[in-house]
């Protein structure tokens, strides 16, 4: 489901006129994130938190000034949970205290079904104002 949401991300920043790398969170190209306006990370969430590598991802991000910050995180059901999104966005709310943070950070759950095509939109559109 998280591959399947960063391609629908993938496919809707495209679709706005950006120009898009889609890397894995254990790549290098996903390490250097130099001359990017955006940068988006996610996968999925198991009892309330991100994985591991997702959160190991998020804690050693290194974002230039100005860059807006998606993050988002999978679930296995179609209805939002508010708990969920408490805690991813405490999770996030933790790595970000210590740096200069960029202009924004949007957070965003992405339910399973035909909910996740709204959501991976949304994400999309409240990531880029």
């Amino acid at each position: 489901m998280a591959k399947n949401a960063a391609n629908d991300i993938d496919n809707g920043l495209k679709s706005k006129g950006y120009d898009v790398k889609l890397a894995g969170v254990r790549s290098a190209a996903a390490t250097n994130t130099s001359g990017y306006d955006i940068v988006i990370a996610g996968g999925p969430m198991y009892f309330g938190k991100v994985s591991r590598s997702i959160d190991a991802y998020l804690k050693t991000l290194k974002l230039q000034k100005e860059v807006n910050l998606g993050v988002f995180a999978t679930t296995g059901t179609d209805q939002f949970i508010s708990g969920d999104f408490q805690s991813l966005t405490k999770q996030v709310e933790m790595l970000t205290v210590d740096t200069p943070l960029n202009k924004k950070v949007t957070i965003k759950l992405i339910r399973s079904g035909n909910e996740s095509l709204k959501d991976d939109a949304d994400l999309v559109s409240e990531t880029i104002q």
